[in-house]
This record gives C-alpha cells, sequence and structure tokens, in this order.
C-alpha cells in the first residue's frame, strides 16, 4: 500500500500490505469486556438503564464509553468475497467471513455458524460481537425470515419466521440484546428480545412505512431518528414520542473553505427543497457520544449535514466526491467524531474536506471499513480474497490540514488559479468539440476543490490524450432489455479508445508535481444511434466520469516533508 503525494516534493508514505500487525491475545474476553445481556421479558426484571426493555422507564442520561484507541490491529485474514463479509460497528473486531466467525484482533476463528443465509441480504454484528443477524433473501423480497446466531458458539439462538405479506427493510441489534425489524409493509419496528425469543416492545415510525436507509438508532438505544417525507424526526424509544425535529437543511451547503467558490450546479431544474434532500439521503447515523446526528445525502449534488441532538443544524458542507450512485454505500463516524468515512474516502471535519482515498479494486465487493480510530480494512492491492488493515497516518493528515488553514507556501492550494493545456494526438473526431468537452469537464473537476482556470497562471494542468480504433463489431438491434440476441443490421461500426495522462506542472520544476491517468473504451451497448460518432462520444463520456472520480490534488505544499491532499492510498 502507498500514500501518494507528489512525486519530487512530498514525502512518499510507504507500508507493506505484508507486513503483519500481530499481537497477542491478552485482551480480556469479549464477554468481560461487555456486560452479559440481561432478561427483560417483564417490566419488574427491565434494565433501568435500558430504554428498549418492555415497560423501561425514561432514563437518565449517561456518560459514553471510552473507545479503545490502543487496541490491537487488524493485520491479514482470508476469506471468499463470493459468500459475503461482515463486519461490526466500528470498534468491534469480530466479522463474519461466510459462514466463519473470526476474530480481526487475534486472526484466529471463533466458531463456524450452523445453517446459512443469503449474503446478498441484510446482515448486522452487534457491538459486543456476540450476535450475527442475517436474513433469507436479498432485499425487496417479502417472506424474509430472519436468523440470530451466538458468534461464540455458532448456534442459532432465534430464528424469526417470513411473512409473504412483509418486507425485512431495516435489520439492527442494539444494546448487544435486542434485534430490530422493519419493513414498507406498516410503520413500526419489531423488537425483538434474543434471549427469550419474544416481541417485546413495538417503535412507532413517524412516516407511514419503513424506507431502508432512512432510520438510525442511536448508541444507547435511547432514541432512532427517522425521515419521514420532509422532515428528519428523532424519536424515543422508551415513550415512543418526537423528542426533536432537524432543522430543515439549506438549498445550498455551505462553503467548503472561505472564500470558496461553489461548485457549479447542474444545467437542468432539480428540486432544493427538504423532501428532495431527504430522499436520496444514502447514510444517517449518530454520533459515536449519541450528541449528534449526520446524514449524507447526494440531492442535486453530495454534502454532508450534521445536527446536535436538539435539533439544531450545525454542519452543512458540500462533499467533493464523485455523483454516484451505488448499493450498501459507507457512511462512518470516525470514533473521535472528526469526521466519517464515505465510501472509499476519509472526510475531516475541520478542513471540510477528504483527506485520504483509498483506492478500491475494480468490481471489488468489500467496501473499506474503520475497524477503530488508526485503522482501515478492506480488500486492497490485487489481492481481492484477503482482509487487510491499513493504518490511517492521523498525525501526517493533521499536520497537512493545519499547513493549508496556515496558508503555508505551497504550489497548490483552494483559491488558487491553473492554467489548461490540451495536447491530443490521434483525434477520431472533431477536435473543436473535443477540446470544449474535455475544458468544460477538467474546469468542473477542479472547481470541485474551489481551484480557478484561468490563462497565465505558474501552475499548469495538462491534459494529454491518445486515441485510437478499437475492433470493428457487428451491430445489433435489440427490441428491449429481454431480447438476449437482438437482430443482425448487418453494419459494422468501430470501438473508440482513449487513453490520457493528466499533469500538473509549475515553474521552476523538472518533474510534474502530481500525476493521474485515466483510460476509457466505448461500451458496446448504447440506447442512441449506434454509429461511429455515437460511439466515439460514448468514450468521451465515459472518458468525463471517470475525470469526475480522480484523486486530483487541491493542496500541494512545497515543503518536502509534508504531505499532499488528499493522500492517496493504493
Amino acid at each position: 500500500m502507498r500514500l501518494f503525494c507528489r512525486p519530487i516534493t512530498a514525502v512518499l508514505l510507504t507500508f507493506s500490505l505484508t507486513f503483519l500487525f500481530v499481537v497477542g491475545d491478552d485482551r480480556p474476553s469479549r464477554a468481560a469486556e461487555k456486560e452479559v445481556a440481561e432478561s427483560a421479558a417483564g417490566a419488574q426484571n427491565a434494565d433501568a438503564d435500558d430504554p428498549l426493555a418492555a415497560g423501561a422507564e425514561e432514563p437518565t442520561d449517561g456518560d459514553a464509553p471510552n473507545a479503545d484507541d490502543n487496541a490491537p490491529k487488524v493485520p491479514d485474514v482470508p476469506f471468499d468475497a463470493t459468500k459475503g463479509v461482515t463486519f461490526g460497528p466500528v470498534g468491534c473486531f469480530v466479522a463474519v467471513l461466510g459462514t466463519n466467525v473470526w476474530d480481526l484482533k487475534t486472526e484466529k476463528p471463533i466458531s463456524q455458524l450452523a445453517g446459512t443465509y443469503d449474503h446478498h441480504g441484510l446482515r448486522c454484528i452487534s457491538d459486543d460481537g456476540r450476535f450475527f443477524a442475517a436474513g433469507s433473501k436479498s432485499p425487496n423480497q417479502t417472506d424474509t425470515a430472519v436468523t440470530v446466531w451466538n458468534t461464540e458458539t455458532g448456534q442459532r439462538v432465534l430464528e424469526v419466521p417470513g411473512d409473504k405479506d412483509a418486507f425485512v427493510d431495516f435489520l439492527g441489534i442494539s444494546r448487544g440484546k435486542y434485534l430490530l425489524l422493519g419493513g414498507r409493509h406498516n410503520d413500526q419496528i419489531d423488537v425483538w428480545e434474543i434471549e427469550t425469543g419474544k416481541i417485546i416492545k413495538h417503535l412507532k415510525v413517524p412516516a407511514v412505512r419503513i424506507s431502508p436507509n432512512k432510520l438510525a438508532l442511536s448508541p444507547d438505544g435511547k432514541q432512532f431518528a427517522y425521515i419521514a417525507h420532509d422532515k428528519l424526526i428523532v424519536t424515543s424509544t422508551v415513550t415512543n414520542r418526537q423528542v426533536a425535529v432537524m432543522a430543515p437543511p439549506s438549498k445550498e451547503p455551505g462553503s467548503a473553505a472561505a472564500p470558496a467558490k461553489k461548485p457549479p450546479r447542474p444545467k437542468r431544474a432539480v428540486n432544493t427543497d427538504a423532501s428532495s434532500i431527504y430522499a436520496w439521503t444514502r447514510g444517517m447515523a449518530f454520533s459515536p457520544d449519541g450528541t449528534e446526528l449526520a446524514a449524507y445525502s447526494t440531492h442535486p449534488l453530495p454534502r454532508i449535514l450534521v445536527w446536535n441532538i436538539k435539533g439544531k443544524l450545525v454542519f452543512d458542507e458540500p462533499l467533493q466526491m464523485p455523483l454516484t450512485i451505488g448499493h450498501d454505500e459507507t457512511f462512518e463516524w470516525r470514533p473521535d467524531g472528526s469526521g466519517w468515512l464515505i465510501k472509499n474516502r476519509l472526510y475531516d471535519r475541520k478542513a471540510k474536506r477528504v483527506v485520504l482515498s483509498v483506492r478500491v479494486p475494480f468490481a471489488a465487493q468489500i467496501p473499506p471499513h474503520l475497524i477503530d480510530a488508526g485503522y482501515l480494512i478492506g480488500a486492497f492491492g490485487n489481492d481481492r480474497e484477503r482482509l487487510r488493515a491499513i493504518p490511517i497516518p492521523h498525525e501526517r493528515l493533521n499536520e497537512s490540514i493545519q499547513q493549508m488553514v496556515d496558508q503555508a507556501p505551497s504550489y497548490l492550494k483552494p483559491g488558487d488559479a491553473v492554467s489548461l493545456r490540451l495536447e491530443l494526438a490521434g483525434l477520431r473526431g472533431d477536435e473543436t468539440e473535443t477540446r470544449k468537452v474535455l475544458t468544460e469537464a477538467l474546469t468542473r473537476r477542479l472547481a470541485r476543490e474551489n481551484i480557478r482556470v484561468a490563462e497565465n497562471q505558474a501552475t499548469v494542468l495538462y491534459f494529454k490524450l491518445s486515441e485510437k480504433a478499437g475492433e470493428s463489431l457487428p451491430v445489433y438491434h435489440r427490441q428491449s432489455p429481454f431480447d438476449i440476441w437482438g437482430t443482425d443490421t448487418g453494419r459494422r461500426v468501430t470501438e473508440a479508445k482513449g487513453s490520457a495522462v493528466v499533469e500538473l506542472w509549475t515553474d521552476g520544476e523538472n518533474e510534474p508535481l502530481w500525476r493521474g491517468y485515466v483510460e476509457a473504451m466505448s461500451t458496446r451497448s448504447i440506447q442512441e444511434a449506434m454509429n461511429d460518432n455515437s460511439v466515439r462520444k460514448n468514450m468521451l463520456d465515459r472518458l468525463v466520469r471517470l475525470l469526475s472520480g480522480l484523486d486530483m490534488p487541491y493542496f500541494i505544499p512545497k515543503a518536502k516533508e509534508i504531505v499532499a491532499l488528499p493522500a492517496v492510498v493504493e
């Protein structure tokens, strides 16, 4: 794994992916780390501080547990991605790899689950690692059963049968002893006590139904937040009463850095009311101490919103990330509340920017996960079947952030301007139009980092594109997506390929400050009329999308010992 900076002036931080951070198992047992779950079937036995117990009274606030910042770190564990991998919450070192339960601290298997589950379905692990829950089917299906296993023994401890009229759109485990299930078929969450196998409570959701990715439970189980159309409501799990309505987000997020220029708005008209922003929420979570609630929305552009527990909007900033939509997008708080892991990027709250980007192998099925405050775990490099941990260089990143805030001497920083130079070779289409498309794409990409484009600047962004023809292929007409083979039209078109080197140069240096690569090829299935021009346009469109996701630096300090931002892990 390499942490990339600029080739000539930044320090190159190197970590070996094969290095093992092996630590002996000198910690207490997991049972000793967490209080053993107690029965809460009746009010007379309810824990006074247990908000989900049957008959529980409104609890008083208590101190949140401290994160184990000195915990051993995860080294190297084999897995089969086709059988599914499930991580626990941040700070939990139990993982389920297929049907094998692993202790990630010791690299040792704990147990093997009795039976199977659908690894495409919803899954979760309790915060203490004692229980693993999984659905019997992938999402969006009725009659989905849910099974809970004890990870220490591998035995099933709770079976919730499927219902032909019900969905499972929300699945969670709270306080290490309650299974929470909900679906779009109604407006409530069923609370099952795992040890007794009984439903002990129904939590009413302030909406007509449960929707995926629209609910978050506080770490202490005292409250849950839910999006109800144009409102984000926090409800007590004890009283089932509303305790706060979060202030609506503004139509425009705050500036990423002062005096920052906002990214260009989409050309088409978009709704920017609260309901539209909430509808595109891709992740929502309470802070580790339960005092704040954060949401990540992609509408109309990626943004992060944070409210305090009383409902005041305290943070609303644009997110400098490509606008992409995917399933199971990672959205995790850093244990100290200083930022979030969003997909494969680490966002720093103080800097209001992405400070670390993790390059994930193409088609890798395991997104990066925060195992604790200091390490990310995932499938990195070319080996997609080994879980590896990589350290987060907090001190180096914080040092760079402070240098940027202090306006230390730099080749590039937010608010600066650069010139554009396009070098096009082997063009197979109109040069004027190609230059226009690429110039607009590069200008948008730089604007996302609050970097302007202007003539006669000391720093220049070079874009060197080389085009070439691919194979000559027959054209088939398909009546519908279900028409697998289609009808041969008798025509042929030539595939289009484009590869580009993107470099930042500055006066007085003999090597580029930074270099990136993008390569695109036309798809073999497009909906518009297929000819050589449309195929080439398809290739350019893909090239533009790749530019949007390129990890381009926004801060390049002159001091050689300071890391450029964002740092890139590959």
